[in-house]
């Protein structure tokens, strides 16, 4: 009888231990065998996602899972997202991904100088992101930069992100840089951008563009009128006619005087920071050299023979 009383205690203390271990080896024990993707959708319940994990044979069992549930309630608290999941992850590993809302993040480049709409364009056909955009931004209203994102967010998140960012950066530099007329700022931002890729030079330029309006000369900006003929639409894939000169349009600075109405592209820091502090210069005109660089001239004189030396140099690369 005590010996059946004493086998009867080691029965009833041994088995839940024997139990317990086994569950957290399971947990432990590396067990994906190759990496797997997986996108739990907003509203996806508990159980769903365990169902789901077993079946892509990320964990043995929803078993050991529910026990660690009941130990640790906080790890019911499972994240929806996209999940990416190592070869030789353990199920407790898998788990802390999704307790934590690890989930897989993307980047997305807005390089300097795009349009708003060639932005929207971009957000359209990224996979990853919902919803459908109702409205183009205002054109210089976006900063161009590197964004993250998760798939399911929508695509007006991420264009809010970057009108919020163009704000900051635009409070920031205003407070450094006192201005009137921020309206004026971000139109002459958008000129420089257009008008050059290096940091060096503009400065410069913006010294050209404030000289002319200054003594109330066309500004002769070869980008707006381009932005004239394609309304920010498209890239124009030939060189500007004569007739495109003589477009009928308040961007065509050609034509009118001043600034175009609005700006005609989304720029950087370095094209917002030369229209706030322009380099002091007598330049009132430059043409391009050889590389990327300009040729920056005070008289139209030394202008004109800047030019001569960049149609001889177009000349002499189409022989």
């Amino acid at each position: 009888m005590i010996k059946r009383i004493f086998l009867t205690l080691i029965v009833i203390f041994f088995f839940p231990f024997s139990f317990y271990f086994y569950f957290q080896d399971q947990l432990y024990t590396s067990f994906v065998e190759q990496e797997k993707t997986i996108y739990f959708t907003s509203g996806t319940k508990t159980l769903e996602i365990l169902s789901t994990l077993e079946n892509e044979k990320m964990i043995p069992s929803k078993w050991p899972i529910i026990l660690d549930f009941i130990l640790n309630p906080k790890h019911l608290s499972l994240k929806h997202g996209e999940y990416r999941f190592e070869k030789g992850m353990s199920p407790f590993h898998v788990m802390e991904k999704i307790y934590k809302g690890d989930v897989v993040t993307y980047k997305l480049t807005i390089p300097e100088g795009l349009t708003s709409f060639e932005i929207v364009e971009r957000l359209k056909k990224i996979e990853e992101l919902e919803g459908t955009l109702a409205r183009i931004p205002l054109e210089g209203a976006l900063f161009p930069s590197t964004y993250e994102y998760k798939r399911g967010q929508t695509r007006g998140f991420l264009l809010d992100r970057m009108e919020k960012e163009m704000e900051r950066v635009l409070s920031e530099l205003s407070k450094d840089y006192p201005s009137s007329n921020i309206a004026e700022i971000v139109i002459m931002a958008s000129l420089i951008e257009k008008e050059t890729f290096l940091d060096h030079e503009r400065p410069r330029v913006a010294s050209v563009f404030y000289n002319r309006l200054s003594k109330n000369m066309k500004l002769q900006c070869d980008p707006t009128v381009i932005y004239a003929v394609t309304q920010g639409k498209e890239t124009l894939s030939r060189p500007l006619s004569k007739t495109d000169l003589k477009i009928e349009s308040p961007f065509n600075t050609y034509r009118v005087y001043g600034l175009p109405p609005t700006p005609i592209c989304n720029f950087g820091r370095g094209s917002l920071m030369a229209a706030f502090n322009p380099l002091k210069t007598g330049d009132l005109y430059f043409v391009a050299k050889e590389g990327r660089e300009h040729e920056f001239s005070e008289s139209l004189e030394n202008h004109n023979i800047a030019v001569q030396k960049l149609r001889k140099r177009e000349r002499n690369q189409s022989k």
